[in-house]
């Protein structure tokens, strides 16, 4: 009995478990807290498991930046952001911090990106409503679909984000860069350290988003079938039913099958989309790759001038060993006389003492002067030669 009561609690747990709180926003821009079975949605839209994990934010492992095209809905994770985005519904799963862009936080209308995704897709509903009022023909809101215009809403506010905080770490930079190279301290250093590291942080979140932006535009298909309302008028076979069974290395099997080819004029909206965004992602990246040279190129500055300050102590050090070997043979000499052993007749007059003095010590600048003119021969002291050009004779017939 107590086996079957705690199997039973386990269930309404893990029950519990599938349960989460988001965000729903409908095609005119209007949202409401819904609680959500992740199992029961995904059995509805035929999604994957790991589709829902890749935006769930409570999964302890986050997911990269993704754009994953389904055949019924378009599974973005972009950041902090994760998005369920269908014909004519989006599910916020996770909204980033107002604070930390990177932090993740349960999705609500008070929420700024939330806020202004919701607003963006009621600006695009009152253009599409205006449109249909001035046509009675539906071509043109067909041309720009829903999912289109919350995936758009999504990369706009996610690349306004990114494009701030380069803007911000790119003007930030210079001052550091200027201190460095002026007067190297541990201050300098440690500011540049920090810089480079958030330079690096930047630099992953760019490329994660620029890479995927490039490997849709690659395949045709992929934009074909971002259009979610064109999927829906194929008859579903039982094939797709079962899509949330595939296991991985099926699906890579899939993947690597010739796809069919999409027409240019049906994936034109999907394909301008995408190539502004990536454009903006590029121009990113491409700031951020001058702002990492700037930074080894300081380095190597910094490296060059250590290296010579090195040089310069090693010259100091062979000065001052070879004027310490001169002085060295002067006590050599003054050692040999000063031995206590029988007298010579020469010790006995003071002229042999101003001789054995002067001799060694003229004897110790001679070699202390030969050895500084091997190391200047030899480019050793990294002292520059002087080159004297004699200016040539001035003649009667030149004019002054």
């Amino acid at each position: 009995m107590k086996k079957r009561m705690s199997n039973r609690w386990q269930a309404m747990d893990e029950l519990q478990n599938d349960l989460r709180l988001w965000l729903l926003i409908d095609d005119t821009g209007q949202g409401q807290s819904l609680q959500v079975d992740k199992h029961v949605l995904g059995r509805q839209l035929h999604l994957h498991f790991r589709d829902l994990r890749a935006v769930d934010p409570e999964v302890p492992i986050p997911y990269p930046s993704a754009i994953l095209i389904r055949d019924n809905a378009l599974v973005v994770k972009l950041e902090s952001v994760g998005l369920i985005i269908t014909r004519h519904k989006v599910y916020v799963t996770s909204a980033p911090d107002e604070d930390d862009f990177v932090t993740w936080t349960r999705p609500s209308t008070s929420n700024p990106f939330v806020r202004s995704l919701m607003h963006r897709l009621q600006m695009a509903h009152s253009r599409l409503q205006e449109f249909g009022a001035l046509q009675e023909s539906t071509s043109l809101l067909d041309s720009v679909p829903f999912q289109l215009q919350a995936l758009e809403a999504a990369l706009y506010i996610v690349t306004q984000q990114l494009g701030t905080e380069v803007d911000e770490l790119v003007a930030s930079g210079a001052q550091p860069l200027t201190n460095m190279v002026s007067s190297i301290s541990r201050d300098a250093l440690e500011a540049v350290r920090q810089l480079k590291t958030e330079m690096e942080e930047l630099m992953i979140r760019v490329k994660a988003i620029k890479n995927e932006l490039e490997e849709i535009l690659d395949d045709d298909q992929d934009m074909a079938d971002m259009y979610l309302n064109k999927n829906a008028k194929t008859p579903a076979t039982s094939e797709a039913s079962e899509a949330d069974e595939i296991d991985p290395a099926a699906d890579a099997l899939l993947k690597g099958q010739p796809h069919r080819t999409a027409h240019p004029h049906d994936i034109e909206e999907a394909e301008n989309l995408l190539e502004i965004y990536l454009m903006r992602m590029e121009y990113m990246w491409s700031l951020l790759v001058n702002l990492q040279d700037r930074i080894d190129d300081c380095e190597d500055l910094i490296n060059i001038e250590l290296d010579s300050r090195r040089n310069e102590l090693v010259a100091v050090n062979m000065f001052v060993s070879a004027l310490t070997a001169s002085f060295g043979f002067v006590s050599m000499i003054g050692s040999i006389f000063g031995q206590n052993l029988d007298p010579l007749p020469i010790e006995s007059t003071q002229t042999a003492f101003w001789a054995s003095t002067f001799g060694s010590t003229a004897a110790a600048i001679v070699l202390f002067a030969c050895v500084m003119l091997y190391c200047w021969h030899q480019r050793l002291l990294f002292i520059p030669r002087v080159s004297v050009a004699l200016r040539p004779a001035f003649r009667a017939d030149q004019s002054i």
